[in-house]
């Protein structure tokens, strides 16, 4: 039986460019907020950030069919993926975002 899963996502860029100059903690809380869209990779793994603060970070997620590898467990990626958002999420929440993204 074949499955079909449709995927759309948003222009990344905007919080990068919206983000110059402000203590990272408050843009991820922005983020949850909805002021900013998901990253594509998040939602498309059907992974989202739910609660941060200094030194925690939370994200919700439950892997389904197509999340699977062909033993019929989860796939790795699915892990290697929460553990690289929550990478993104520690560098941003330690950094201010300079004009030159670095």
């Amino acid at each position: 039986m074949t499955r079909q899963r449709t995927f759309d996502w948003e222009e990344p860029t905007p919080f990068r460019h919206r983000a110059e100059g402000k203590p990272g903690l408050e843009l991820l809380q922005r983020a949850i907020a909805g002021e900013f869209p998901p990253p594509p990779m998040a939602k498309l793994m059907d992974i989202r950030l739910c609660e941060v603060e200094r030194g925690r970070a939370v994200f919700v997620g439950t892997p389904q069919e197509f999340h699977y590898n062909p033993l019929g467990t989860v796939h790795g990626g699915y892990g290697a993926t929460l553990l690289e958002l929550d990478g993104d999420v520690y560098h941003i929440r330690q950094l201010n975002m300079v004009k030159d993204g670095s």
